[in-house]
């Protein structure tokens, strides 16, 4: 369940496109998780994020439905926020602390360390890269993630991929920003 915890974080942050100015957003996703080849699950998310400055705030949720028979399906959401070094238009290194949780009769939420480095732009390619750890975690999560500016809309599309040991989770995304 950890390994799910710190996958959700990761795509979350990673998969939602990222602004280089003060901006709220609302985006909704999709993901696809493997499981070490042989079990799969899937499902959508929603969130709301802010950047004000150095600092981006975010919360999460989302809704996984395995694909196999008397599995029932796991909700899990996560809080958070990261703090940028630099100036995030021209790429920066930061820091990231969430706090994550599911419906799972086995699960009880845990923190969640981020380290990663990002850039973001209002007109260009974004991208952000980083790794995720909880204190007593079997495996860290790496992850991805890239988006791009549909038009003059402040519509953004992305793609985010994370791997945690052998959990494999591949998501795309849409967001407004105001």
């Amino acid at each position: 369940m950890k390994k799910l915890f710190l996958s959700i974080t990761i795509i979350f942050m990673l998969s939602n496109p990222l602004y280089a100015e003060d901006f709220t957003e609302f985006s909704l996703g999709y993901s696809d998780w493997d499981f070490d080849g042989y079990l799969s699950a899937d499902g959508p998310s929603i969130g709301f994020s802010s950047q004000q400055g150095q600092f981006r705030y975010g919360v999460g949720i989302e809704n996984i439905s395995y694909n196999w028979v008397g599995t029932p399906s796991v909700t899990m959401w996560d809080v958070g926020f990261d703090y940028g070094f630099g100036d995030w238009e021209e790429g920066t290194p930061f820091v990231g602390l969430s706090y994550v949780d599911s419906n799972a009769s086995d699960s009880s939420g845990e923190v969640v360390y981020t380290l990663g480095y990002g850039r973001t732009s209002t007109s260009e390619v974004n991208y952000s890269f980083g790794v995720a750890d909880c204190g007593d975690c079997e495996d860290s999560t790496v992850g991805f993630g890239v988006s791009w500016p549909v038009g003059d809309s402040n519509n953004f599309i992305g793609f985010g991929y994370a791997v945690s040991g052998d959990i494999d989770v591949i998501s795309v995304g849409w967001s407004k920003k105001w």
